[in-house]
């Protein structure tokens, strides 16, 4: 049976911050396994021993034991959100939980279920990275037209906000900005100005569009981007914020520019 340690494991905090230097994230062996995080809450869900309490305790004020539990839930659920599962079928995966967790015979033989549940993550996943790049392309060409607007080769839209008047960026340098990554939507996914507090970057290490981004800007200036999937997290994301195959807008003031490394000949 999977361990519980395996799916905290692989799970990515929602309260851990975008930072375009990750850029995509890799599935790691256990992952490739058993097919991606829904199946592994899956198995968890079908394949767990124990007793299950039907004490309404949602609203209900938590000890940190309590807590813990809560947000052990909370991380399979986020797990779950590529299935887009209706609230019918979310019924039946919360039957197969607490009829399991009963110790009661499951009603499906769950091991050669495996497969399907398989397949079914992979078709709605698909499904789903489908939609969003449809809604995705749709926004980035509506914001291609806005005054000032330039798409560039590589499909990102760039915009300059308010130019700059310090040095230019070059690749090998750190910058310190602030910014605003949102959905195409207005979701804001990260924010430096919520944090309070800028962020340095290697410009070697950001996500292509931000790096292409900064490359055309100067200290003081500030751009508005738009960033096709495929220049962001691609079909991978960075659930649970950065859904699978989104398009991403940033806001993006350059504050401060280190110095380039010297160079061996100067």
């Amino acid at each position: 049976m999977i361990q519980i340690s395996q799916i905290i494991k692989l799970h990515i905090k929602s309260g851990e911050a975008l930072r375009p230097d990750l850029g995509h994230r890799s599935a790691t062996g256990v992952y490739r396994r058993y097919g991606g995080l829904p199946a592994l809450a899956l198995v968890m869900l079908c394949g767990c021993s124990g007793s299950a309490s039907d004490a309404a305790t949602a609203k209900a004020p938590m000890n940190e034991e309590q807590q813990t539990l809560y947000a052990l839930g909370a991380a399979m659920a986020n797990n779950l959100r590529d299935l887009e599962l209706t609230a019918e079928e979310q019924q039946f995966v919360l039957d197969g939980f607490k009829e399991a967790a009963a110790g009661e015979e499951p009603r499906v033989d769950v091991t050669a279920f495996m497969p399907k549940i398989q397949a079914l993550h992979y078709q709605r996943q698909a499904r789903a990275i489908e939609q969003q790049r449809e809604r995705g392309a749709a926004y980035l060409a509506q914001q291609a037209t806005q005054s000032g607007a330039v798409k560039t080769t590589s499909g990102m839209v760039y915009r300059e906000v308010s130019p700059g008047k310090g040095r230019a960026v070059v690749e090998t340098d750190t910058v310190t900005v602030h910014y605003e990554g949102t959905l195409p939507d207005g979701t804001i996914v990260d924010s430096s100005r919520k944090r309070g507090k800028p962020t340095e970057f290697r410009v070697n290490g950001v996500i292509a569009c931000w790096k292409e981004a900064l490359l055309q800007m100067k200290v003081g200036g500030r751009s508005h981007i738009v960033c096709p999937p495929d220049l962001a997290y691609g079909d991978g994301g960075s659930p649970p914020a950065i859904p699978r195959g989104a398009t991403l807008a940033f806001d993006i003031e350059l504050i401060e520019v280190s110095k380039p490394a010297a160079s061996s000949g100067s």
